[in-house]
């Protein structure tokens, strides 16, 4: 009875966006060191993604989320900013599909560097939204059921890791029920970064909804 009131507590507390006593809630992840998250949620056609993110020149495509291996012709998706030598680039924003830019938009006004940026499904195309409003809509959805990772598209894709901040991510499934909502967090007992899922899904690394980085490197925060 004492671990079903325990199960039945936590399920309160991730509802209402509460961490576990053992976790703290900071302000994001950010990646210099080339880390990356594995969600475990597999895309299918239909799914969408919301990520709160901040940005600033990129000197390699930082790709925010998506999967597939960048060097494949086939069945990968990206969010990208794309690479900039100048400053006044980096507000850019790219929907790539199997190698092809499907739309490219200028997000904001220098100096504003934090956006909400959605990737969603509609009437079989995916459509990008920026803060709210359309910013690129023009390809088919993708049908493809691979893995979806955060901070980058594939594991092997070292030079287009996404560097800078990730506030938070949600992930809808096919049938626009919330399956992930990662707010990014560290492990108290050791001061490990990561993301929690307040939905409680279980990351493989853990055995808990507490998504670690998936290689040797780490995230910093703030």
């Amino acid at each position: 009875m004492a671990e079903d009131k325990y199960f039945d507590m936590m399920m309160i507390r991730r509802r209402a966006g509460i961490l576990p006593d053992t976790y703290k809630r900071v302000n994001y992840l950010a990646n210099p060191n080339k880390a990356y998250i594995n969600t475990s949620f597999s895309h299918r056609s239909g799914a969408y993604y919301e990520v709160d993110v901040y940005n600033n020149t990129q000197t390699t495509n930082a790709r925010i989320l998506g999967f597939g291996h960048a060097g494949s012709s086939g069945n990968r998706f990206s969010l990208e900013f794309p690479k900039s030598s100048s400053s006044n680039n980096w507000n850019n924003v790219i929907l790539n599909f199997n190698n092809l830019n499907i739309g490219t938009a200028q997000l904001r006004a220098q100096g504003i560097k934090r956006t909400v940026l959605g990737v969603y499904a509609s009437n079989g195309r995916q459509l990008v939204y920026a803060n709210g409003a359309l910013v690129i809509g023009g390809t088919d959805t993708y049908n493809y059921n691979h893995t979806v990772y955060l901070f980058c598209t594939h594991p092997s894709t070292a030079s287009s890791y996404y560097t800078e901040r990730i506030y938070r991510m949600r992930i809808f499934d096919e049938n626009g029920t919330l399956s992930k909502d990662f707010v990014p967090c560290i492990r108290i007992s050791d001061n490990k970064p990561g993301m929690y899922d307040l939905r409680g899904s279980i990351s493989n690394l853990t055995n808990t909804p507490f998504y670690i980085s998936a290689n040797a490197n780490e995230f910093t925060w703030g």
